[in-house]
């Protein structure tokens, strides 16, 4: 027992201890029949990078003890972290969820099962996120807004940075401010949250300037976009932006001209400005498309455009501007030419286990 105890102790060290290590497998082989004492094995394990070597162990403390949320929380976190090959990880991914489920199943009031089958529906998406599905986006708000509610046993900076990751992605920017915010607010000393949160509001003002300034484009240059959209137009019977419909415009069809590109760190959406006949200008968020495609100068036609207003207030600063939103890359031409395969790409995004 003392040699569990002081293992035990030792672990609570943010680094890997093989001191640590040595003293609880010691203790293992004195009690092998106690779960928390493989559970604190695993603990170690994770910390030395031996992802395998904790789920055995895990698992070891599930057989000890079925109903036991705090092995299945780490379970379902070191199964995202194991896989051979993409359909392992796959699967490895799909059965956390599972995981996380049972955990919720066990106590729907414990925050950290909510938080951890969030954190599982979060990396199945960026998994996946070439499917275009959302909905696991979605089920891991639902999971936060449910893990936000609880009042212990949750590391709540932890929720709102990552909640702010989904509200980011889906272009929900008071939102993710707002989480940022939160997070910074619980931990005034991680500068993460503080970090993420100016990268948006730079975009931001990165977008407003584009497009107030039409990309600071020459006249010249802006003419002979316009004549050039104006020839296509003519011909097809295009759309311009007035005539578009805040959200989804089924059926109509839009040209415009990309007059600026827009730094977004994430790189998820790719962000540009484009340009229409009347020389009216909004954001195009494309997603799942390889960055260096776009460029300044290509003409882009988009099949059932769909309109974001975008409006956010933060620092005593305010923005507010349209953007066109692309889900699925192939809903656009670029320069009158389909989107090739080898552009299209899966979805990958920083989260955080602080």
């Amino acid at each position: 027992m003392l040699s569990y105890l002081h293992g035990k102790l030792l672990a609570f060290n943010d680094e890997y201890d093989p001191i640590a290590e040595s003293k609880i497998t010691h203790a293992i082989s004195m009690l092998p029949d106690m779960p928390d004492i493989w559970l604190t094995l695993a603990e170690i394990q994770w910390k030395k990078k031996d992802f395998v070597g904790a789920k055995t162990s895990i698992e070891k403390s599930i057989s000890l003890l079925k109903q036991n949320p705090a092995a299945m929380h780490k379970l379902s976190m070191v199964l995202r972290k194991i896989g051979k090959n993409p359909d392992e990880v796959y699967l490895n991914t799909k059965k956390s969820i599972d995981v996380a489920k049972e955990a919720v199943s066990l106590d729907v009031k414990n925050g950290l099962s909510w938080y951890i089958l969030g954190n599982a529906h979060l990396s199945f998406f960026f998994l996946t996120g070439q499917h275009y599905n959302v909905q696991d986006l979605n089920m891991a708000l639902s999971a936060f807004k449910q893990a936000e509610k609880s009042v212990e046993g949750l590391n709540k900076v932890d929720m709102y940075f990552n909640r702010a990751t989904v509200y980011r992605y889906l272009e929900d920017y008071q939102l993710a401010i707002n989480d940022l915010d939160s997070a910074t607010s619980l931990d005034p000393d991680w500068p993460t949250p503080k970090q993420s949160k100016l990268q948006i509001t730079d975009m931001l003002q990165s977008i407003h300037k584009a497009i107030t300034s039409k990309g600071n484009l020459p006249q010249s240059k802006i003419k002979s976009f316009v004549a050039s959209i104006n020839e296509d137009r003519n011909k097809n019977g295009f759309s311009q932006l007035n005539q578009l419909n805040i959200g989804n415009n089924t059926g109509k069809v839009l040209v415009c001209t990309i007059v600026g590109l827009i730094n977004n760190p994430t790189g998820i959406p790719l962000t540009t400005i484009v340009m229409d006949q009347d020389t009216e200008c909004v954001a195009l968020s494309v997603y799942n498309l390889a960055s260096g495609i776009l460029k300044v100068g290509n003409k882009i036609e988009i099949n059932s455009p769909k309109l974001k207003d975008i409006t956010i207030k933060a620092d005593g600063k305010a923005w507010d501007y349209k953007t066109i939103v692309v889900d699925v890359p192939t809903l656009i031409k670029i320069n009158g030419k389909e989107i090739q395969k080898d552009w299209i790409i899966g979805t990958a995004f920083t989260t955080s286990d602080k």
